[in-house]
């Protein structure tokens, strides 16, 4: 795609996003010069591919990109994705591929975009990738001007038109997360459980963390059953990080073990009901037995979170718990949710070593404790 092309497209793209999503500002910056352009390629030692060259000329960064990646990088943030990222290199197993790619979008919802210089086609384009930790693999395209179709097909694909009544129901919900997290915990619990009553799966999912974070175990029952009967695409890890934790301590505390086990199988979808009786119903039969599940924080952002729970199971297992708790509450500011649907550190709450020491109280206390990083703000 040439420079004209570009701008056509981006026109069209920003009404797209305002005609959907009223609660996003759509950012296109000014066009990149030719030294600016000049700069960033002489900061990863390259030169840029067509396609992305044309681009930066129109729109030197732009976003949303798609319902997973935020913001395209100005020509003064894109940089190595290693040097970006090193821990997320790290964790995949380094290498020279993963260490020559060009990093040119903000990380959202743990998804990137990248340019990999080690694969050019004959019209001299790079291949670009789509990078997500909760996906399989990588998605690979043979242009950045492929894979920028990809995301706006994916966006077309998971955020329909909506009315304006819709598009105010998202803005509360997002302000409602944003309030949560800061530790502003009662409006923003009357915002969710208005949302939820609307039907909102997001504002669902969140109110259930605050709900377990109370101690209000027979309320989450319902909830917890119509997420997993409604339809969903996109990331499932919500029921494993925070539903899945919250049910396997509701069903301890009020002895419902029955309900746990019919929310488990209630899916819509009838290869995922099998799965949630396979790997769930495994782990209620472990809160059953041992009280508790062993949890962890293994997504890049909460390597400092993990490590400091990890000491405090530690404490615990020491019979220390008060020390334990005050361990993961200094920890806590740190935690960084990794998901629009997330708010709080939820496996604390199934926690075999950690759930002992989180009273009601302290429950309450961890909610009123600003926290969250940047990745899914």
């Amino acid at each position: 795609m040439n420079a004209e092309a570009w701008r056509r497209y981006l026109e069209l793209w920003q009404r797209e996003w305002l005609s959907r999503v009223d609660d996003v500002e759509v950012v296109r910056a000014e066009p990149a010069t030719d030294t600016q352009i000049a700069a960033a390629e002489q900061r990863v030692g390259l030169s840029f591919p067509p396609s992305y060259r044309a681009f930066l000329s129109v729109a030197n960064g732009w976003g949303p990109a798609s319902p997973f990646i935020d913001r395209l990088f100005h020509t003064d943030e894109l940089d190595r994705f290693a040097t970006l990222n090193p821990d997320w290199v790290d964790a995949y197993g380094g290498g020279d591929e993963l260490a020559t790619l060009v990093q040119i979008s903000e990380v959202g919802d743990s998804a990137v975009l990248l340019l990999n210089p080690t694969v050019v086609g004959d019209d001299g384009e790079w291949e670009a990738w789509f990078f997500a930790t909760w996906g399989p693999d990588e998605d690979r395209f043979p242009s950045f001007a492929e894979l920028m179709r990809t995301q706006r097909a994916e966006f077309e694909r998971l955020v329909e038109p909506r009315p304006q009544s819709a598009r105010q129901l998202e803005r509360a919900v997002r302000q409602a997360r944003a309030a949560a997290l800061a530790g502003e915990v009662d409006g923003a619990q009357q915002a969710l459980e208005t949302a939820t009553a609307s039907g909102h799966r997001t504002a669902r999912i969140l109110l259930v963390q605050l709900l377990a974070f109370q101690h209000r175990w027979d309320e989450v029952f319902p909830h917890i059953a119509a997420v997993l009967a409604a339809t969903w695409e996109g990331p499932g890890n919500a029921f494993d990080e925070d539903l899945c934790p919250t049910l396997l301590r509701a069903a301890r505390e009020t002895g419902r073990w029955d309900a746990a086990e019919e929310a488990i199988a209630g899916s819509s979808d009838p290869k995922a009901a099998e799965r949630h009786r396979l790997v769930y119903g495994r782990l209620l039969g472990e809160m059953r037995e041992r009280g508790g599940i062993d949890c962890h924080f293994p997504d890049l952002p909460n390597e400092g979170f993990d490590i400091a729970v990890q000491r405090a199971k530690s404490l615990a297992r020491g019979g220390r718990l008060d020390d334990a708790y005050a361990c993961v509450l200094e920890a806590l500011p740190s935690w960084t949710p990794i998901r629009l649907d997330q708010l709080a550190p939820t496996p604390l709450v199934a926690d075999r070593d950690l759930s002992q020491t989180l009273t009601e109280a302290r429950g309450r206390e961890i909610l009123s404790t600003a926290r969250g990083g940047s990745i899914a703000q």
